[in-house]
């Protein structure tokens, strides 16, 4: 499948592919922000895309979150200290916590993907995902366990 943006291979990418694949693990979210409860926290994978993405490329990466519920609970506890106009989520979500990025996971450098619209989005899905299994998946388990 060709298309006519990097944006529009991208969007293609989460939603035919990303959104099933971590679904499928018991992930909910859409449009690259996807969580998944675990008995004490929470495991997010937040989709960024840089702010110099354009029509001719697309560079993005993963922000590999595990929050416990006390982290979690002082993180809300300070805004409402510090910042009582900002208005928190009632789940965690990357901006109010912070994580790993997918390519220092990947490589120790802070390396970012960069898609094209000629590009075959299988390839990509299949990159990504499998840096997803590979990479992720162990650091959120070993950050926040799901067992506890």
């Amino acid at each position: 499948m060709t298309f006519d943006t990097a944006q529009s291979l991208y969007a293609a990418l989460l939603r035919e592919h990303v959104g099933p694949h971590v679904r499928a693990l018991w992930f909910t979210g859409s449009a690259g922000k996807f969580r998944r409860r675990v008995s004490n926290g929470w495991h997010l994978l937040d989709f960024q895309k840089s702010y110099h993405s354009s029509s001719a490329e697309v560079h993005a990466t993963v922000n590999v979150i595990a929050v416990g519920d006390a982290q979690w609970a002082a993180r809300v506890a300070w805004y409402a200290a510090s910042a009582p106009a900002v208005k928190v989520p009632d789940v965690p979500r990357y901006g109010f916590v912070h994580g790993q990025r997918m390519g220092i996971l990947r490589t120790g450098i802070d390396d970012w993907y960069t898609l094209r619209p000629a590009d075959d989005v299988g390839a990509w899905a299949e990159r990504i995902l499998g840096d997803i299994d590979q990479y992720a998946l162990p650091y959120l388990e070993r950050e926040l366990p799901q067992g506890g």
